[in-house]
């Protein structure tokens, strides 16, 4: 073995025989001073942040699905359809398919998508928000407002399909507006969604209505066109009468049955005579409509009127029910000033037992001359 290494080796034990705890532990006591500034310093540093940050408060409201009498004239609204158009030839039965009952879970589920668009955000802060910031002089432009806006607000929906509670909440250092802010925002989407609601239930039943619109448009148009073709045929069996001089039928003759085959032929009907073809023509070349030769145009009328009297616009219905409104907060979330001054305080007594255990170590190593 060579003489580097046996000194090398002697190095290594007279330093591992020299780091003794109990030292250490003496040498941090006499050092206390110095831990105990190293402490102070970063817990005061720590606590001037928690002091000088500006803290931040948050104010929940939360919403759940409607009580079924929230939903109910909406679907009694529905139901009321069946009953009031009875099915019945010709046209056959008139009811709203389309139009399905709603559940609260299903009206709530509306509500949550609305809740989570952008587009309701929008309109709030447009219709409420930053109008009422108009009279304060910090109310900045419109893209700053919406950004802080848009930054304060968070929606925690429901995670799983059919969940019962979304939360509003309202972050910012006025603790004065959040619960205000967050309860009419809920309120806004409350109101906005039941609009929708009733305004896709108007669009349906407008669509029935004018879909009667044009059945009694078409109806009138067969019967006008039936009336000219009659005429036609009219005229055809008058000169056929005149042409062989049959004014009236005589008596002893029988009743004469004048329906015309498919080919629209009438080979008896001139031998009503010329006198009942020409009353009939002067009849039928005179009307002015036939309304009352359409036997489907009643019901389809009783129809349209009974719609017209219903007005779903009036239907009531709360789309969500809001369970907790949100309260004024009265302690920030943030910062979290014991937590702050703690971690502040716990960080200079390690930073100082550091340095001190460091210096130490570092006077071990130091090789004497």
């Amino acid at each position: 073995m060579s003489g580097a290494t046996v000194e090398q080796n002697q190095s290594k034990a007279s330093l591992s025989d020299e780091v003794d705890i109990r030292e250490l532990v003496t040498e941090l006591w006499a050092r206390k001073l110095f831990v105990l500034v190293c402490t102070v310093f970063l817990t005061g540093a720590a606590l001037g942040y928690a002091l000088l940050v500006s803290p931040t408060y948050e104010a929940s409201a939360h919403a759940t699905p409607p009580a079924t009498m929230a939903v109910k004239e909406y679907n009694l609204f529905v139901s009321a359809y069946p009953s009031v158009f009875q099915a019945g030839p010709p046209t056959g039965p008139f009811e709203l398919g389309d139009v399905n009952h709603i559940t609260p879970d299903l009206a709530y589920g509306h509500f949550v998508e609305q809740l989570s668009s952008h587009a309701i955000r929008r309109k709030f802060f447009e219709k409420h928000y930053f109008p009422s910031l108009s009279s304060q002089a910090d109310s900045g432009t419109p893209d700053a407002a919406w950004q802080t806006f848009n930054s304060s607000l968070v929606v925690e929906t429901p995670i799983v399909t059919g969940g019962r509670v979304t939360t509003v909440t309202m972050r910012g250092a006025d603790p004065s507006s959040l619960a205000e802010w967050a309860n009419r925002f809920v309120k806004f989407t409350i109101s906005e969604t039941n609009a929708l609601v009733l305004a896709s239930l108007t669009s349906k039943v407008d669509g029935k209505v004018q879909a009667i619109d044009r059945q009694i448009e078409a109806v009138r148009e067969v019967a006008r066109k039936a009336r000219l073709y009659r005429i036609t045929r009219l005229h055809d069996a008058l000169a056929i009468a005149e042409s062989i001089g049959l004014i009236k039928p005589p008596p002893e003759w029988p009743i004469v049955f004048t329906t015309g085959d498919s080919t629209g032929a009438t080979p008896a009907l001139y031998l009503r005579g010329a006198s009942a073809l020409n009353a009939e023509l002067e009849q039928l070349e005179h009307r002015e409509q036939d309304d009352a030769y359409i036997p489907e145009l009643p019901l389809l009328l009783t129809n349209k009127t009974l719609l017209a009297t219903l007005n779903p616009s009036e239907v009531s219905i709360e789309v969500a029910s809001l369970e907790t409104e949100a309260t004024t907060p009265k302690s920030p979330v943030e910062p979290r000033k014991k937590r702050i001054v703690l971690a502040g305080m716990l960080l200079g007594l390690s930073f100082g037992a550091f340095l001190v255990i460091s210096s130490y170590l570092f006077r071990l190593r130091k090789p004497v001359t």
